[in-house]
């Protein structure tokens, strides 16, 4: 584990790089999963997780599910720093005030004022995680929003497919529902590729999110037969999240779901709406071919008896 000292010096590398080359070091400001759809097939009340997810929205999501015992693991080294800050905002920000200053709104970055510095200054006095705060102290004053902004990945989803992707994000009424329980959600962090990493405990759920789309199916097959060892009977891991072939196919490794199905014999694979449903059905006077296109997102499930 690096130094908080450490991991400030790797964000002010990552912000003045001028290569522009994506890297893990990238945080998600929300996910791009449709975890809305997904979320409610797995009993997640009173339960134990483990999940990726540097956007800490699948923690989000199950803890205002009652989930109780969370544990982010993310090969992304700001993770924890993020989660944090993410936390502080929704504490302190109204549901509009939030979208603000938290969603970019689209890969050109639609909303300027997203990530501005007044707003940034009330929520960082109110982290209380002493490291986070003194990261983003750190940040905040040595660079400018548009700069901050390269601490994340340019695939941001517009603010109405937030509240579609997300449920504590869906209306105020659900926004209002984390902020009287989110003071009592502290996650555990681990910084490491989940690949690589030994487990120390069992889980009743495990989210993979879509990190398959950047490993062989071997490689995916691997890791899942050694993560079945750390699922408790009656629990579940979400083996991958794979987006429709229409979206982001080009990094999509193991989109053949029925020649994956032969190698995973015992899980099972099932269809919500994707992201780029939600995209098209908001579009207006978009031509018929755009719905055509359409395709829905699928989960491969692990269920251990």
């Amino acid at each position: 584990m690096s130094t908080i000292e450490e991991r400030i010096a790797l964000a002010k590398k990552e912000i003045l790089d001028t290569s522009n080359i994506a890297t893990f070091n990238r945080l998600y400001c929300f996910t791009t999963e449709n975890i809305n759809g997904y979320i409610d097939r797995f009993n997640l009340k009173g339960k134990s997780l483990l999940t990726v997810g540097s956007s800490s929205d699948q923690v989000l999501n199950a803890h205002f599910l009652g989930c109780k015992d969370i544990t982010l693991i993310d090969i992304n080294k700001f993770t924890k720093e993020f989660f944090y800050l993410k936390k502080a905002a929704i504490e302190r920000l109204s549901y509009k005030q939030f979208f603000k200053f938290m969603s970019m709104e689209g890969t050109v970055i639609r909303n300027r004022k997203s990530f501005n510095k007044k707003t940034f200054n009330k929520i960082i006095e109110h982290i209380e995680d002493p490291e986070s705060k003194h990261f983003w102290k750190e940040i905040v004053t040595n660079f400018e929003p548009k700069q901050i902004k390269k601490l994340f990945t340019p695939d941001v989803p517009f603010t109405y497919e937030l509240k579609e992707l997300n449920n504590y994000l869906q209306d105020e009424e659900s926004y209002h529902k984390i902020k009287k329980t989110i003071k009592k959600l502290k996650p555990k962090f681990i910084t490491a590729n989940i690949y690589k990493y030994k487990l120390k405990r069992n889980y009743d759920n495990i989210f993979l999110s879509n990190i398959a789309d950047y490993n062989d199916v071997d490689e995916t097959y691997k890791l899942y037969n050694r993560l079945k060892d750390n699922i408790n009977a009656g629990g579940a891991i979400l083996i991958a999240y794979l987006y429709g072939p229409n979206y982001m196919s080009a990094t999509r490794k193991i989109n053949d779901i029925e020649k994956t199905e032969k190698k995973f014999s015992d899980a099972h694979t099932f269809q919500i709406r994707g992201r780029e449903d939600i995209e098209l059905r908001i579009r207006e006077n978009s031509p018929a071919s755009w719905y055509l296109a359409s395709t829905p997102d699928e989960l491969l499930v692990y269920r251990k008896k």
